[in-house]
């Protein structure tokens, strides 16, 4: 599981640093974040659904949410098809959405894959940014 954490999330870097690769000169402030010079950034969302991974997925946050780009937003969805109580990963997630900022869903079905979770994101994101979706990287 941590090798498909670590592997998910060399894949997600490659792919933010293509989309932000096109983007124009920047400064650095004194807070170390990172903030265009010519225009606005676009907007990046990172989705990661998660089953059963409550002990990789407090790494993916802290990494996803430390990266210095300020039009990230990280979106992790858990499932009802884990189950509830101590120890889940809902569980973990939801301690964790008091460290850290980022956007938690939960996919209320309990039949399922990670895709189903992954269209529930999308379309929470579309009913989020509404016509700016076409300006709105999705990964």
């Amino acid at each position: 599981m941590r090798t498909l954490t670590v592997l998910f999330t060399l894949l997600a870097l490659r792919y933010l640093a293509v989309l932000l690769g096109e983007l124009r000169t920047v400064r650095f402030l004194r807070d170390g974040r990172v903030h265009s010079v010519d225009r606005e950034e676009p907007a990046v969302y990172v989705v990661i659904p998660v089953l059963r991974e409550q002990h990789t997925i407090e790494g993916a946050v802290a990494h996803f949410t430390s990266l210095p780009y300020p039009a990230l937003e990280l979106v992790v969805v858990t499932t009802a098809r884990e189950g509830d109580g101590v120890g889940t990963t809902a569980e973990v997630v939801r301690q964790l959405a008091s460290r850290y900022h980022f956007a938690w869903l939960h996919y209320p079905e309990e039949e399922g894959a990670k895709a189903d979770q992954i269209n529930f994101a999308v379309d929470w994101i579309a009913a989020r940014v509404g016509n700016r979706m076409e300006q709105t990287f999705v990964a």
